[in-house]
């Protein structure tokens, strides 16, 4: 990957920087005026003294809310850097697109895509999944499964996009296979036969 390239935010990314966004209230917009620390707080954001950004500001007694919403975008881009600079080491090894061809009439409607990303020593497998039926009774699960499809490695219940940890000691390049299947809630460990989505990853 390239240094100088930013990946796309995933949702859990999305879900954090709103997190950020949160900190402006409902009461801080009803105002007519600015709370004593927000001119400081502006200031340090452009590196410019606090007189001069008072003294800057537009005389319209909720122009004040402008710059508080620069300094919530300021917040936003901060924490969106810290976010992606620790994307930055991850190493995309194999991805495949998710297809319901062959599979189960259950996930007619389900597509995606899905990547085996390296970070370190450990690996994860990233999911991006549409139209996921919601069957009685049942749950949606992630597996990888090797070329045979004899072994099967579980990576847990399906809980949307995002990472999905694969467990230590495992190569994934001995389970190429991303499988996203519906099972029974029945307590029984093993796949149930019944396949959404299916893909190969391939380097």
């Amino acid at each position: 990957m390239n240094d100088d390239s930013l990946p796309e935010p995933t949702a859990a990314d999305v879900q954090k920087l709103k997190t950020i966004a949160s900190r402006v209230t409902d009461e801080d917009y009803l105002r007519d005026e600015p709370p004593a620390e927000l001119w400081a707080a502006i200031a340090g954001e452009v590196d410019r003294p606090v007189n001069e950004v008072v003294t800057l500001r537009r005389r319209h007694r909720r122009a004040w809310l402008g710059a508080a919403a620069a300094v919530v975008v300021a917040g936003l881009a901060i924490g969106a850097g810290f976010l992606w600079s620790g994307r930055r080491n991850d190493d995309v090894v194999a991805s495949t697109v998710l297809s319901n061809q062959g599979l189960s009439p259950l996930g007619a409607e389900s597509s995606g895509k899905a990547e085996i990303i390296r970070r370190g020593g450990s690996y994860r497998l990233h999911i991006d999944l549409s139209g996921v039926p919601n069957e009685p009774a049942s749950y949606v699960e992630v597996w990888l499964i090797d070329r045979q499809v004899n072994g099967m490695i579980s990576l847990g219940p399906f809980h949307g996009d995002g990472d999905y940890a694969i467990p230590s000691g495992v190569d994934p390049a001995k389970y190429p296979i991303v499988d996203v299947s519906i099972e029974p809630a029945d307590g029984v460990p093993t796949h149930s036969g019944v396949s959404i989505v299916r893909g190969l990853a391939a380097s």
